[in-house]
């Protein structure tokens, strides 16, 4: 609520773990009275269902940024969020690591060599099963207000699905948890 631009990333080549992260704390910034960007270095295969569905729908009409055009626009007012990644080359834009006032962290890998080390929260744990899991719990525990739209929460599921092949491998309470909210709130598993 105390940033004038906030902006999410995750890793190159974003999958739906990183965008459903992506979207939730989307719906977070929203939830304050923010405007969020992600930034993103350009659409690929994996993502693309998700990319039409997004332009398609005006309340998102300019979510998405390149590199360059946020590059232009962060400063020290910004918050940087950056969601299932750890380390700032596999970033779409680590130059704006330096640029943001504050930075958030929020990932389920492992901390690695190259991890970042400057983050002003951190919230990192790698017994959950993916990035959308943990933002599921943020979402729940933000405001009473927040709630993800059926969008939203389908993409959350999503990441989740994916992350987990089908709640197969690394599910446990918690994501089982998780994905009874999201579904709570309109999740369509097929998306």
């Amino acid at each position: 609520a105390q940033s004038g631009r906030i902006f999410i990333m995750g890793h190159k080549r974003a999958d739906f773990d990183c965008m459903g992260a992506a979207m939730g704390i989307v719906r977070c910034a929203m939830a304050v009275g923010r405007t969020a960007h992600i930034v993103l270095e350009g659409p690929n295969e994996t993502i693309s269902p998700f990319l039409s569905e997004l332009n398609s729908r005006k309340e998102y009409k300019g979510l998405i940024l390149t590199p360059e055009a946020a590059r232009e626009r962060c400063g020290a007012d910004s918050l940087l969020v950056v969601v299932d990644t750890q380390r700032p080359d596999s970033t779409p834009a680590p130059e704006l690591l330096p640029l943001a006032g504050n930075f958030v962290l929020i990932d389920h890998h492992r901390r690695g060599v190259e991890s970042f080390r400057s983050a002003t929260l951190q919230y990192t744990e790698p017994a959950a099963s993916s990035c959308c899991e943990l933002v599921a719990e943020t979402l729940q525990y933000f405001t009473p207000e927040v709630r993800p739209s059926s969008f939203e929460s389908s993409i959350l599921l999503s990441g989740m699905m994916v992350d987990t092949k089908n709640f197969a491998v690394g599910a446990g309470a918690r994501t089982f948890e998780a994905a009874g909210y999201l579904r709570r709130c309109g999740a369509d598993s097929a998306f």
